[in-house]
């Protein structure tokens, strides 16, 4: 799809939203309450489709094509909160060229899949030696320093 419109893939890992949010309603699951189910069916068909043109085949209810939409889940804090890791991998290029070559549609997937499993590692690896991954202790640390965020590890 990126290669289709030349655009640039930037891998992205991301650690420790699992870990701090409840999921209690999925976006499947919240459509079909009783109350709110019409409720977000309404506000998600007017909100502006990310990839237009793009329909689940076969989700309606009789097999014919759905359109795409986003309900974002029902979801709960889980106490005490956990610190969330980010990273940013290098920036991928495409282009319309890389459709007319099989391999190279083949390397673009595999790299860009090594890039977001390798940025996932590294994150749980430096999450275990983080200090201050623990609520209390980075609770304690920012309130003696006048709010200054508590540090993690350098980024590679």
């Amino acid at each position: 799809m990126a290669a289709k419109y030349g655009a640039t893939i930037v891998p992205f890992a991301a650690v420790g939203v699992d870990d701090s949010l409840e999921i209690i309603l999925d976006g499947e699951e919240l459509k079909k309450t009783p109350i709110l189910g019409q409720m977000v069916s309404s506000r998600a068909a007017g909100l502006p489709q990310a990839r237009r043109g793009v329909s689940a085949a076969g989700s309606g209810t009789n097999g014919e094509e759905e359109q795409e939409s986003f309900i974002s889940p029902l979801a709960l804090p889980k106490l005490p909160p956990r610190r969330m890791y980010f990273l940013f991998q290098k920036p991928i290029i495409t282009s319309s060229q890389d459709l007319e070559d099989r391999v190279r549609c083949e390397e673009l997937y595999n790299e860009v899949k090594g890039q977001v499993r390798g940025g996932l590692d590294y994150l749980l690896s430096k999450r275990k030696e983080d200090p201050y991954e623990d609520f209390g202790k980075r609770v304690v640390y920012e309130a003696t320093r006048m709010g200054q965020q508590a540090p993690t590890f350098p980024l590679p």
